[in-house]
């Protein structure tokens, strides 16, 4: 994926104005809700019956976070995202069993929680760079598949 100084420019200032943490426990919540049969991959961490039970489990807010916080690292490897996500590839290839497809479900779901977050200033140009960011993200987490 090719991000331009202007992408790169535009990822930085939707990631200035969010709260990474949070929007990453709302994005993993609703992976998790949207797509019932991710659930499967967070069978210990607990309560999973609902979608309120999902939205406030401490374990995948947390987890939610940590995934973002790993996007927002992985602003800094734009050049290199395969190598940078290379191991973390492998794990959930040969670890975990998640299927690579969650990955691009994912990306849209951060796409839907940055709209609602951001709303008016979520403009086309930021929806398109940070769309390019996590098509390169998905792309490679999926790598060592």
């Amino acid at each position: 994926v090719h991000l331009t100084a202007e992408d790169r420019k535009e990822i930085a200032a939707i990631l200035g104005k969010v709260n990474v943490d949070s929007l990453g426990g709302q994005c993993l919540a609703r992976l998790i809700v949207v797509n019932p049969w991710s659930r499967r991959y967070f069978h210990d961490f607990g309560d999973l019956s609902s979608c309120d039970a999902i939205c406030r489990n401490p374990k995948v807010l947390a987890h939610g976070a940590k995934v973002m916080r790993s996007i927002v690292e992985a602003t800094k490897h734009l050049d290199n995202l395969r190598e940078y996500y290379a191991d973390l590839s492998v794990t959930h290839s040969l670890k975990f069993y998640v299927d690579p497809e969650n990955f691009k479900l994912f990306s849209g779901i951060v796409i839907v929680c940055l709209a609602l977050t951001l709303q008016t200033d979520f403009s086309c140009h930021k929806q398109l760079a940070f769309e390019k960011l996590m098509k390169g993200v998905s792309h490679a987490l999926g790598h060592g598949y």
